[in-house]
């Protein structure tokens, strides 16, 4: 992508924004006037006997090219100091030479106010006190003129205000912008260390986040090595209350044709089925005849284990064995007789010693 050349021309890499403003004003300033002498030596070289005046105008073009070589390089002081010189002497030679302290007005103001655009605040008033006093030498050369000497301090007195006016208000100007550079200035500072915290924020958010990710990864690690943890523990817990259910309702053989099933503790719906499959499982495998049910541990029966032993029976009289009930105590046969349940054909023991030693034919 080309660069326009002016564009190029006007750009100064300095590290200080005001350097930079004041270079780019310098730059133009540089070229207006070099554009001016350039036509003016045009103007000149029309006209006979001019070669003093163009040669003049040649020494100020160097001096303006050396100017603009040394603010493209960032010094822009010492560029202004290089222009504003002859800005400011010259008017004394054109004084002198042409004997007249009006056109001192003309070239003075002007430098009040390049210095204005190109130099400091303060540089300002160096540059108005300098005008003032080629003013006063360019009264100092003209001498005594005794046609027109009255109106002398009238006309040093009005050039005299306008060059003070014009470094105040000039003064004024590189002020103003030198504040508004410096509000800017803070302002960039100011945003730059917004930017800064709100980046430092940013990363100790971003610490924090990844922090509590952390913790919530080890935590859901830990929540899931609970879980498997957890469940291992309940199916061994599941498999233990099954051992001790099995445990619970032990089967125990007597003979080839005779098996003991001892029940102790409350039956609850869960023993309860638990007893019936160990029953008839065990008539089933063992091909037995004969089981004894010995409830003698068993403190109440209720409705719901009178009817359970009752079914039992039923159901190995079906398999081809023969249940004999153990252990009855006085109170267990009144509930069974309160509850009108029937025992018909059901053999009864008072003792397990009295179930074993009894023929059962």
């Amino acid at each position: 992508m080309s660069v326009n050349p002016l564009v190029r021309l006007l750009t100064v890499i300095h590290p200080d924004p005001d350097v930079q403003r004041r270079a780019q004003l310098l730059v133009l300033v540089d070229l207006i006037m070099m554009g001016f002498l350039v036509i003016a030596s045009l103007l000149l070289l029309l006209q006979p006997g001019q070669r003093t005046a163009i040669a003049a105008l040649c020494v100020l073009l160097l001096i303006l090219s050396g100017s603009l070589w040394l603010t493209i390089r960032g010094r822009v002081t010492l560029a202004a100091s290089l222009l504003l010189v002859p800005l400011l002497l010259g008017p004394v030679l054109i004084v002198l030479v042409r004997g007249s302290l009006l056109v001192t007005l003309f070239f003075l103001v002007p430098s009040v106010i390049v210095g204005g655009l190109v130099l400091r605040p303060r540089q300002v008033w160096a540059v108005g006190l300098l005008a003032l006093l080629g003013l006063g030498l360019a009264r100092i050369g003209l001498g005594p003129n005794p046609v027109d000497g009255e109106l002398y301090p009238n006309l040093l007195l009005g050039p005299a205000l306008m060059i003070i006016q014009a470094t105040l208000f000039s003064y004024l100007g590189a002020r103003a912008s030198w504040r508004a550079l410096e509000a800017s200035w803070q302002a960039q500072a100011e945003a730059d260390a917004a930017r800064q915290s709100l980046a430092q924020s940013n990363l100790s958010l971003e610490a924090q986040v990844a922090a509590r990710t952390a913790d919530l990864q080890q935590a859901l690690d830990n929540l899931s090595a609970q879980t498997v943890a957890q469940a291992q523990l309940l199916a061994e817990v599941t498999a233990q209350r099954e051992a001790i259910r099995e445990m619970s309702v032990p089967v125990l053989p007597i003979s080839a044709t005779t098996l003991v099933l001892p029940l102790i503790g409350a039956l609850d719906s869960g023993r309860l089925q638990t007893f019936q499959a160990r029953a008839l499982a065990a008539v089933e495998g063992t091909q037995a005849r004969r089981l004894i049910l010995d409830i003698t541990g068993v403190p109440v029966v209720d409705t719901q284990v009178a009817r359970g032993l009752v079914e039992t029976i039923s159901a190995l009289r079906l398999l081809g064995a023969e249940a004999i009930l153990v252990g009855i105590r006085p109170e267990v046969a009144q509930t069974i007789v309160g509850l009108g349940l029937q025992l018909d054909g059901v053999r009864t023991a008072m003792t397990l010693q009295a179930a074993l030693s009894k023929d059962w034919h």
